[in-house]
């Protein structure tokens, strides 16, 4: 990810007090992953959600699942 974007996305997620359970759309498996960000590493849970799921990778999972049809999550279950 360009590291523009990362910044912005931190920028954003400070602003918001992010921290609590949090959801990635289109997530990867690797170093680069939003859910990867500083401001979240004591975020309890962290989930992302990709086509090309289910993976795990450091303190996060990734399930098989289409961000346009989410059933697979609890309504409000991230912040």
């Amino acid at each position: 990810m360009h590291p523009r974007i990362y910044k912005e996305f931190e920028r954003i997620c400070l602003a918001r007090n992010a921290g609590g359970a949090v959801l990635e759309i289109g997530a990867v498996p690797s170093d680069d992953s939003l859910l990867n960000m500083k401001l979240l590493q004591n975020a309890p849970e962290k989930i992302g959600i990709n086509l090309d799921g289910p993976y795990t990778y450091g303190d996060f999972r990734i399930v098989s699942g289409n961000a346009n049809s989410m059933t697979c999550f609890e309504d409000n279950m991230f912040d």
